[in-house]
């Protein structure tokens, strides 16, 4: 837990001082083409502690794919939601659709629809189609109350998800 809170806010410092590590994103990017999955992971983690959302977004992805790290990490996909949470959160739309998926489908998150709902409400309201499309699909799976509970929690949790 503490670490968790010790990362965003890290993460949050980063942002705020506008510090963007491109380098560390950039070499990532190429480390992860060359097939060098470990490394380019360490990259991304490292650019993104300095504040880089893509490159946050980027480890989401690896670790909820296993490359860079083990493939029976048990950890792994906890580790993808966390990670997908700390760049939707900083306003990445990507991110943000990911994260609703893992907490529909429950990978990684408990399984919540009406959080999934919310979340996508949010990328839906800042122009992602996509999103919108994925929100009602949602919708039609939901249980009876549960599209009103997710009305409510989007009031709740809208203000956790800086614009993009």
């Amino acid at each position: 837990m503490f670490r968790k809170i010790a990362f965003g806010a890290t993460f949050a410092t980063a942002l705020m001082m506008g510090s963007m590590a491109h380098a560390g994103y950039d070499e990532g990017k190429a480390l992860y083409e060359q097939g060098k999955f470990n490394e380019a992971l360490q990259e991304f983690v490292q650019a993104g502690g300095d504040g880089n959302v893509e490159a946050v977004y980027r480890a989401a992805l690896m670790f909820e794919a296993g490359e860079g790290t083990a493939k029976e990490d048990a950890q792994a996909m906890a580790k993808a939601a966390d990670w997908f949470q700390t760049a939707a959160r900083a306003g990445h739309k990507g991110a943000m659709k990911k994260l609703a998926k893992m907490f529909a489908d429950g990978r990684g998150k408990p399984q919540d629809p009406v959080q999934a709902w919310a979340i996508l409400q949010i990328a839906a309201d800042r122009g992602d189609k996509e999103a919108a499309a994925q929100r009602d699909a949602l919708a039609e799976t939901m249980r009876p109350g549960q599209l009103q509970a997710g009305k409510r929690r989007l009031e709740k949790i809208v203000d956790n998800y800086q614009g993009s």
